[in-house]
């Protein structure tokens, strides 16, 4: 019976040094963010296309802005849709192709342009709990990057 005891105490020990250790980078989930990145600049060209700009024009506003734009705009995409669904990813590329257009900034991780960008598609009040979410996405969107 103690062969047995020692055996189960080092396994024990030797999975929870296991799982002490840090995981390595995953190269598939940094394939799929760049992925994910590429795929909302289409989304916000062609939100521009359907507005009337011409494809090239377009194109190039699309790719200004994602030349001063955060490098992890798909984490922060993704993490604003997690906590407003109710927004709708079509409509937060749309916003943020628009301000695209105008060279102005959109930043996902700044409050206050989260509060505006909800304003101007809900009006100017917004329930409580909207607040709580908006300072929550911007405090995991800055952390992320």
């Amino acid at each position: 019976m103690r062969p047995i005891a020692t055996l189960m105490g080092s396994l024990i020990l030797a999975g929870n040094l296991l799982m002490a250790m840090p995981p390595r980078p995953n190269v598939t989930v940094v394939r799929s963010a760049e992925q994910a990145e590429r795929e909302i600049r289409k989304e916000m060209a062609s939100s521009l296309v359907e507005q009337g700009i011409e494809p090239l024009a377009a194109a190039a506003a699309v790719s200004k802005y994602f030349e001063t734009a955060s490098k992890r705009t798909a984490v922060h995409v993704h993490v604003f849709n997690s906590l407003f669904p109710e927004v709708g990813h079509r409509a937060l590329i749309h916003y943020g192709a628009k301000r695209a257009l105008r060279s102005e900034v959109f930043d996902l991780r700044s409050y206050d342009h989260l509060i505006a960008m909800l304003q101007h598609r809900f009006g100017p009040a917004l329930p409580a709990g909207v607040y709580e979410r908006a300072a929550h996405c911007a405090i995991l969107n800055r952390t992320v990057g």
